[in-house]
């Protein structure tokens, strides 16, 4: 079972887009029954039987035989790091506070960040090669450092994709 953290719905459905292995429609039956909606694959091929998302509301629930996957859909403001994180509120916005906060409370080991205008990714590896950088790519380091953050996706409390 896999779970991954995002700020809002439509990042849970993107993120839910990637995992799903088909298209999928709401059965409306299904979903009267349940009390939540509950989409369900298109895919009459018989690998894919069963397969369902659950969107409930603080989670999407991707059921794909044995494999699960929860997606959780958590405020952007009541998970931004807070003072008793030790960051200042004013200075939540710049990725290396943003990583400070991930970083005090999951074991944040590989980070991606992405320019999200151009849609392209400017650092992608270890965190702490991105933290402690060699003399090359100090100055490149210290902008990305330095940028505002726009919106911030975390999974399995081991990768952090940042935008910029």
């Amino acid at each position: 079972m896999e779970h991954v953290r995002v700020n809002s719905a439509a990042d849970a459905w993107r993120i839910a887009a990637r995992f799903f292995p088909t298209d999928y429609i709401k059965n409306e039956e299904s979903s009267k029954r349940a009390g939540y909606p509950i989409y369900e694959t298109t895919s009459t091929d018989e690998q894919f039987s069963g397969f369902h998302i659950s969107d409930l509301n603080t989670r999407l629930e991707l059921n794909m035989g044995n494999d699960t996957v929860t997606i959780w859909i958590e405020d952007a403001k009541e998970n931004a790091p807070t003072p008793e994180w030790g960051i200042e509120p004013e200075k939540t916005k710049k990725v290396k506070n943003v990583i400070k906060g991930y970083m005090s409370r999951c074991d944040i080991e590989q980070l991606t960040v992405i320019e999200d205008d151009d849609d392209s990714v400017i650092f992608s590896g270890n965190i702490e090669k991105f933290l402690h950088p060699c003399d090359t790519m100090q100055d490149e380091a210290k902008r990305i450092k330095e940028a505002a953050v726009k919106r911030v996706l975390e999974f399995n409390e081991e990768k952090l994709f940042i935008f910029i």
